[in-house]
């Protein structure tokens, strides 16, 4: 019989914290089951050992027990991978605060989004410390769009599929060819050849070690804006107030 005595272990990112009393705060975490909330109870007494849940970005192995309550209360933790480096650098701790911005406001339409995809966060938020970090922002960004649903067709032309002459993207439907681009009349400007390798870079099988290939600076920041415009229209939520700031540091 399932006691409330009975304690689970869980893994998860921090990803944001509010306090609701003197003494505890109500947290936040991506886990494998998506983004929980959880109690801190007592975590801003001295002598807490709940200390570590306290830095948005830590990635900590957590405690509660096994109770009916929807909020469960975590009562131990310990760091796996500690972020708190990571905020002497301006631009690292831009980047952890735009991931965690992301992560909460596609949460808000579509929890799903997070479930079974928890090792790519995980990756993402520790390779910060030290890989290039607009390439993680694109990845990031290219992967939000894939879990939401949109799988964009890369590998042809998705209207005549012709591999050859290339020269638009769309996040909806993919690739288009110059052919295709001039019967539709398509009122923008065609993609460069560096646009187009930076697309097929972000929507790749990513691995850490692939988060510092080379890649044409001003096609990168291209693509992440148009991702993060795509990202905050679909799911209507306010632009990060700071992501000039962040680019272009």
């Amino acid at each position: 019989m399932v006691t409330n005595k009975e304690i689970v272990e869980d893994e998860g990112i921090v990803i944001d914290i509010s306090k609701y009393s003197e003494s505890s705060a109500l947290l936040m975490i991506l886990t494998s089951d998506g983004l929980k909330s959880f109690y801190l109870n007592g975590v801003y007494k001295l002598k807490s050992n709940l200390k570590s849940c306290l830095l948005i970005g830590n990635i900590i192995k957590f405690e509660t027990h096994k109770a009916e309550s929807k909020i469960k209360s975590i009562i131990n933790s310990k760091v796996v991978f500690d972020i708190s480096y990571c905020y002497f650098d301006y631009k690292k701790a831009m980047l952890i605060s735009y991931i965690v911005y992301m992560l909460k406001y596609t949460k808000m339409e579509n929890d799903k989004l997070f479930i079974g995809e928890f090792e790519f966060y995980k990756m993402i938020i520790s390779a910060i410390s030290n890989h290039n970090l607009n390439n993680i922002m694109l990845c990031f960004l290219a992967k939000l769009i894939e879990y939401s649903g949109y799988k964009p067709h890369l590998d042809s032309c998705y209207i005549c599929n012709r591999k050859d002459n290339i020269v638009y993207f769309d996040i909806n439907n993919g690739f288009m060819c110059k052919d295709c681009f001039n019967k539709n009349d398509i009122d923008y400007n065609p993609f460069s050849k560096n646009d187009l390798y930076v697309i097929k870079y972000a929507f790749s099988n990513i691995n850490e070690d692939r988060l510092d290939a080379l890649t044409p600076k001003d096609s990168l920041i291209k693509m992440i804006m148009l991702f993060d415009d795509f990202i905050t229209l679909t799911f209507d939520f306010k632009k990060y107030e700071q992501l000039s700031s962040l680019l272009y540091k």
